[in-house]
């Protein structure tokens, strides 16, 4: 892994390149692991082709990856139990103060409190949301107010958020500088409640191995099912089936044969509607 870049003292992208034996079938796919402070190894990605691969770390914490790969007739690395590369991600310690940073579900919303002091040269907070903790998008951009001898409050709501389907939304704060330095908040959970709309997806069985069956039973007969996704641990899709058909009906969704075993989120989109569910493969 010997190419790598850092982005806002967080996202972590290296190129990876994996050669077979001299006179081997070539190399078919690989896995990536991580280690986090000297922990243990776990898996973070896997069945990948493309060499780039990006990883989202927390500042002021060490990261070590290996790559193990997968020829063409199946035969695999051994695994390994040491670094190829190690990234330490330097402390972002912010300039400013930070009193306090809060979310709320208030009906379909989520409403974002957030207080600081001290503010020195901050331009401005770009609010980042997550389905799992661990990927993030940028959802909304707010000015400073701020100044560095006063206490400052902000607030943002987040309109339709129960529309992502999901237990808990993750929340933080990017604070840029004038100078364009970067720097992050804490990362915040915000259990939801979900409010029934009468729409329903099962899927069955569950575990599964070849197939997976996913109901999908609406009160009215009109809605459309979009797409369905699986998504892994790492928030990355590695299945999706454009389906475009009524819904009241059942789908299923021939697994190809290389996805690892493990939990993925079965993702199902009606009309501008999410559902989720935990499904697991033996």
């Amino acid at each position: 892994l010997p190419n790598v870049t850092v982005e806002f003292n967080s996202l972590i992208t290296m190129n990876v390149a994996i050669n077979d034996d001299l006179g081997g079938s070539g190399v078919k796919y690989f896995d990536m692991y991580v280690s986090e402070n000297g922990g243990a190894f776990a898996k973070f990605d896997s069945l990948l082709t493309n060499p780039v691969v990006s990883f989202t770390g927390t500042p002021g914490k060490t990261y070590c990856f290996f790559s193990i790969g997968t020829d063409n007739v199946l035969n695999a690395e051994n695994l390994k139990n040491a670094c190829e590369l190690s990234v330490t991600l330097k402390d972002a310690s912010l300039p400013l103060t930070w009193l306090n940073f809060s979310g709320l579900q208030q009906q379909n919303d989520v409403k974002l409190t957030w207080t600081t002091s001290s503010e020195i040269n901050v331009s401005h907070f770009i609010l980042e949301r997550s389905l799992n903790g661990n990927e993030f998008e940028q959802i909304a951009r707010v000015e400073a107010r701020g100044s560095a001898g006063s206490t400052t409050g902000y607030s943002f709501v987040d309109i339709n958020a129960v529309k992502m389907a999901v237990p808990n939304l993750y929340y933080r704060l990017r604070k840029l500088d004038r100078d364009s330095s970067v720097g992050y908040s804490a990362t915040i959970q915000v259990p939801l409640e979900r409010v029934f709309s009468g729409l329903i997806v099962n899927a069955y069985p569950n575990p599964f191995n070849k197939e997976i069956r996913t109901e999908v039973i609406s009160g009215n007969p009109s809605d459309i099912i979009r797409n369905i996704e699986l998504i892994n641990v790492s928030g990355k899709v590695v299945y999706s089936r454009q389906v475009n058909q009524a819904v009241n009906r059942t789908v299923t969704l021939d697994i190809p044969e290389q996805l690892s075993k493990g939990v993925y989120i079965l993702k199902v989109r009606v009309n501008d509607e999410i559902r989720t569910l935990k499904v697991t493969r033996l």
